[in-house]
C-alpha cells in the first residue's frame, strides 16, 4: 500500500512516510495509490473479532509496514474504551423494535460527545509511531470548534505535541472560550497555558488558513531543522478517514452479527455533509466492494455543496448565512479535492485543474462528463433552520430520544429521498454529536419559548438533561477564565503564528 498526493502522482510515500509529512508540501492531499478490496471471506473473518482487533486487521492493509506490536498499540490506544462515557465506543442500532430504519450509528460517546474525539485519537496513535523523542510536534486543528474542542481533551502536555488551534473569529464567542477552557481544566492538568488564534478576513480566506501552513515548504523545512514539525488532525489527514472507515465497516460487522442486515444485502449511507467526511469514507467502501447502494449528503440553507453536487459548479463569491448547524457554514470544504480524485479516476491533472479554478477564478464549473459522475454518486439536499428543529420535535415526540441539529437535518433529507424511490434501503446514519452540544437549538425545539428565554444557559442545560435523560457533555460546560486568544487580520496571522512555531517554549 503507497500513498500520494491528490495532484502529483510521481511521488509514492509509505504509510508512516504519510504520516510525518502530513500533508503533502507539494500541495494536494494523501490517497490512496489503489485500494484493498474486501470480500465476504475477509468479512467472516473479521465478524466475531473486538473493535480493536476488527481494527488492527485494516490498519494492515493500509499501513503494512508497521510491526504488529506498533498497529496493536494504535488500535488498543486510540479505541480503548477508557476514553469513552461508556463501555461502548459506538453503537448502531435502531432506536426502537417499531423504528427499524433508519439505522443510528452513535459516534458521541468520547470526552467532548462528538465524533472528532474518535477520529483525532486514531489520528495521534498513528501519529505517535512515527515521534521520535528528541522531536517537537506541532498539531494543527482549525476546521471547526468542535474539532478544537477534541484536540484539546486529548492533549496530555506529555505527548510530545502541541495543539496549534485556529478559529474563524466569526465562529467565536465568549461562551466558547470558557466551554474549551473548561475541557482543559477537567482534562490537562499538565497544561499550563492555552492558546487560540481567531482570524479575521473572508471566510473561504479563513477556512484554507490551516491547510495553507502546510504548504509552505521554507517554513516547514527551517521548522525540521530545529527537529520541529507540522501534522493535522481532522479533515486534512488522511487517518481522519481510515478511523470512520474502521469504525463504518465494524458497525456493519455488527448490523451482520446482528441479522439487522443480511450478507450482501445493499445499504445506504446518510450523513451530515461537514468536510464531505462521510462522502469520501462512502467513496473507498463502495471501491472497496462493499455493498454501499446510495450516498445521502444534507447540508443546510448556505448550500455551497448541494449546489455542486446538483450542478456541478461551486462560487466563493456567493450569499452566506450563519445557521444553527454551524460545522457545516462553509464555501471551502477542506476535502473535496480527495472526493474530485476519486471521481475523476485518480487524475491528478484534472483534480488540480479544477481546485486552481476555484481558488483562482472562484468557481468552478465541471464538464458535463463529471457531472454525471457527481449526479450518480450522491444524492444531496438541505434544510434550513426552521425545518431543522421541526424534526427534532417530530422526531423527540415520535421516540421520545433527542437528536442533535445535524442528525435532525441529515433525517429531513433522508425522509425527502425516500419520497422519491420504490424501495428503500436499510440506511446507516452517523449521529456525530450530543444534542446537549447544540443547547438552545434543543431547548427552542422541545420547550415552550417562554421557558427558554427565562433561563439561563446553564440552567438551560439542566433542564434538557432532566428532561431528555442525556448526560451534559464535558464539552458544554464553562469555566470561569478563558483561553489566551490571538486575534489577527488573515494577512497578519501568517507571521504570527510561523515567530510563535520558532520560539522555544510555544504554548
Amino acid at each position: 500500500m503507497q500513498y500520494q498526493s491528490t495532484i502529483l502522482a510521481s511521488r509514492e510515500y509509505t504509510f508512516s512516510q504519510m504520516l510525518r509529512e502530513s500533508v503533502p508540501m507539494c500541495g494536494g492531499l494523501f490517497v490512496p495509490c489503489e485500494l484493498p478490496r474486501i470480500d465476504q471471506a475477509f468479512l467472516a473473518k473479521l465478524k466475531p473479532l473486538s473493535v480493536q482487533d476488527r481494527a488492527a486487521v485494516i490498519v494492515k492493509l493500509f499501513a503494512p509496514e508497521l510491526s504488529e506490536s506498533q498497529i496493536n498499540l494504535i488500535c488498543q490506544t486510540a479505541f480503548d474504551p477508557m476514553r469513552f462515557q461508556s463501555d461502548l465506543i459506538y453503537e448502531i442500532k435502531p432506536l426502537n423494535p417499531y423504528l427499524m430504519n433508519p439505522l443510528f450509528l452513535f459516534v458521541e460517546h468520547g470526552p467532548t460527545s462528538c465524533y472528532t474525539d474518535i477520529t483525532h485519537a486514531f489520528s495521534l496513535a498513528c501519529l505517535q509511531t512515527v515521534i521520535k523523542e528528541d522531536e517537537k510536534w506541532y498539531i494543527v486543528a482549525g476546521e471547526s470548534i468542535q474539532s478544537i474542542k477534541s484536540l484539546v481533551a486529548l492533549n496530555s502536555g506529555d505527548s510530545g505535541w502541541e495543539p496549534v488551534l485556529i478559529a474563524d473569529s466569526k465562529a467565536v464567542n465568549n461562551y466558547i472560550l470558557r466551554e474549551i477552557q473548561h475541557i482543559q481544566n477537567n482534562v490537562n492538568e499538565n497544561v499550563d497555558r492555552l492558546m487560540l488564534y481567531t482570524i479575521n478576513g473572508k471566510v473561504q480566506s479563513v477556512e484554507y488558513f490551516p491547510q495553507n501552513l502546510f504548504y509552505q515548504e521554507k517554513l516547514r523545512l527551517e521548522l525540521k531543522e530545529q527537529n520541529k514539525y507540522l501534522a493535522a488532525v481532522g479533515s486534512l489527514a488522511f487517518t481522519h478517514y481510515l478511523a470512520l472507515l474502521i469504525i463504518l465497516l465494524s458497525a456493519y460487522l455488527d448490523l451482520l452479527n446482528k441479522e439487522l442486515i443480511s450478507d450482501g444485502e445493499d445499504f445506504d449511507l446518510a450523513f451530515p455533509n461537514l468536510n464531505l467526511d462521510f462522502l469520501y469514507v462512502g467513496q473507498l467502501m463502495q471501491k472497496m466492494g462493499l455493498p454501499v447502494s446510495n450516498l445521502i449528503a444534507a447540508s443546510n440553507n448556505n448550500r455551497t455543496m448541494v449546489d455542486f453536487l446538483h450542478k456541478g459548479k461551486n462560487k466563493a463569491k456567493r450569499k452566506f448565512s450563519r445557521t444553527n448547524t454551524p460545522a457545516l457554514d462553509r464555501i471551502y470544504f477542506l476535502n473535496l479535492e480527495r472526493v474530485l480524485f476519486e471521481i475523476t479516476d485518480y487524475d491528478c491533472q484534472m483534480t488540480c485543474q479544477i481546485m486552481n479554478d476555484l481558488f483562482r477564478a472562484e468557481r468552478i464549473n465541471l464538464t458535463p462528463e463529471i457531472k454525471q459522475r457527481i449526479s450518480g454518486l450522491v444524492y444531496s439536499g438541505y434544510a434550513n433552520n426552521n425545518q431543522t428543529v421541526e424534526q427534532i420535535r417530530d422526531w423527540y415526540i415520535k421516540t421520545d430520544y433527542l437528536f442533535d441539529p445535524y442528525t435532525a437535518l441529515t433525517l429531513f433529507v433522508l425522509e425527502r429521498f425516500e419520497q422519491n424511490i420504490s424501495k428503500a434501503n436499510k440506511t446507516i446514519l452517523p449521529v456525530i454529536e450530543s444534542p446537549l452540544l447544540s443547547a438552545q437549538v434543543s431547548a427552542e425545539a422541545i420547550f415552550a419559548q417562554e421557558n427558554i428565554v427565562k433561563r439561563n444557559y446553564n440552567r438551560l442545560l439542566e433542564e434538557l438533561s432532566q428532561e431528555s435523560g442525556v448526560a451534559i457533555p464535558l464539552a458544554a460546560l464553562s469555566a470561569e477564565q478563558k483561553p489566551e486568544v490571538v486575534n489577527l487580520d488573515i494577512d497578519k496571522m501568517n507571521e504570527r503564528i510561523q515567530a510563535d512555531l520558532f520560539k522555544t517554549g510555544f504554548n
